[in-house]
């Protein structure tokens, strides 16, 4: 199970210019999920995080757009 694709919204709809910020971002749209965000790594046009479930594993891999806010999985 993709967990974004349950959200309703796509995230931020606004710059993301940091690692902290994205972080921030990932927590709101993931609130209502039981879920851990991994460590959010920066590329040249996207912050990419894991999704873990309470025993630490994987259950998704999400980008946040830069540009955008917008949240997406890559899985």
């Amino acid at each position: 199970m993709r967990l974004s694709d349950s959200q309703g919204s796509y995230g931020e709809k606004q710059k993301i210019t940091t690692a902290g910020e994205a972080r921030k971002a990932l927590k709101k749209y993931f609130a209502d999920k039981d879920v851990i965000i991994g460590e959010v790594v920066e590329k040249e046009f996207y912050f990419e995080a894991d999704v873990m479930d309470e025993r630490k594993t994987v259950v998704d891999k999400v980008i946040v757009d830069k540009r955008t806010g917008r949240v997406r999985s890559i899985y």
